[in-house]
């Protein structure tokens, strides 16, 4: 496998499988924004590398053309995500095999990987990240490559039983000054606005998908908003604001223009809606022709 290319994304999170009751019938898959991420990023024609490790229950035909590392499995089991549903329908979400998530440290990764890389996305969704962590990939990492972070995991706890529930993420303000892009969505808690005005005053362009009312970015102490796309019909929206994400690294990649990036990415996550999430084939073309007919 080849380690180093001149176009790798690193994806460092969690690996998980998402096990879900649809129809009265469980159903399991891939699930994690490494794993969301990295299909668009293939698509784009990035190198995507995931980080992370993973149990001998996960099926490693679900990472057609995406490298890992570790290269094998570490433990038996993978991380599990579970939403379960009481008799009114109230949906609540468990996690299971937590000894699975642990966050590979910078210094266990092969020579060169870290500091040959475009852009590296810390994307956890275990709260398994600590700032000395982050500091670690800062130290290591070439002054061009971009540091982005999707901090959804840095927003869970969990129950004795496994049931997760959000808190405040910790000790943010020791993080936030090193990424240069942050992605909130509203299932982050509560005064995301007020979070992300903080959050750029650090140092960090901060980027809130809104659904269908589309996204906000915060730049420079200013908040601009860019509208969604329409879509005729949605497939499934399981991973959409990952797909934003990786939408919007692509995009900024390419120019540092944040108003490029957030259309750009808003037609991705328009188009990423009429796919389940493993199915998605979405081209440069298909993109542009969504954001020229508006």
């Amino acid at each position: 496998m080849e380690i180093i290319k001149k176009n790798n994304i690193l994806l460092w999170g969690d690996l998980c499988i998402d096990r879900n009751n649809l129809q009265g019938k469980e159903v399991c898959g891939p699930g994690g924004s490494v794993y969301y991420s990295s299909k668009i990023f293939k698509n784009f024609k990035w190198n995507p590398f995931i980080i992370s490790p993973r149990g001998n229950d996960y099926d490693d035909a679900w990472l057609e053309g995406v490298s890992i590392f570790p290269k094998n499995p570490l433990l038996e089991r993978t991380l599990v995500y579970q939403n379960r549903y009481d008799s009114n329908g109230k949906r609540t979400l468990y996690s299971e095999n937590r000894d699975c998530a642990s966050f590979v440290k910078p210094s266990l990764l092969p020579s060169g990987l870290i500091n040959s890389a475009k852009a590296i996305v810390v994307c956890p969704i275990d709260n398994n990240v600590s700032p000395l962590n982050v500091k670690e990939l800062t130290a290591v990492m070439a002054k061009e490559t971009l540091l982005a972070c999707l901090p959804q995991g840095f927003f869970r706890r969990y129950e004795d039983d496994g049931r997760v529930y959000q808190d405040e993420w910790e000790n943010a303000e020791e993080v936030i000054p090193y990424l240069a892009l942050n992605f909130l969505s509203k299932e982050d808690g509560k005064d995301l606005d007020k979070k992300a005005e903080e959050w750029n005053r650090l140092g960090s362009i901060v980027v809130i998908t809104r659904a269908e009312k589309g996204c906000s970015v915060f730049k420079d102490g200013k908040r601009t908003d860019f509208a969604a796309f329409s879509v005729e019909k949605v497939v499934d929206p399981v991973g959409s604001g990952d797909v934003f994400s990786a939408a919007f690294i692509h995009s900024y990649l390419l120019d540092k223009d944040f108003k490029k990036a957030a259309v750009f990415a808003n037609a991705t996550a328009a188009l990423s809606l009429s796919f389940h999430v493993q199915e998605i084939k979405i081209n440069i073309e298909k993109i542009n022709s969504l954001i020229l007919k508006g």
